[in-house]
């Protein structure tokens, strides 16, 4: 299936239905590490 590459990082131009699959669990851990604060 396509699907449009601009939309977010993780999108292919092809993906499968394991990457669909994949896909929201590598997306929720990108913005998690995005908004995780590390000690100082």
């Amino acid at each position: 299936m396509h699907y449009p590459t601009r939309w977010d990082p993780f999108f292919q131009d092809f993906m499968t239905l394991g990457d669909l699959y994949r896909f929201p669990v590598r997306h929720f851990g990108f913005h998690r590490r995005q908004l995780t604060l590390t000690r100082a």
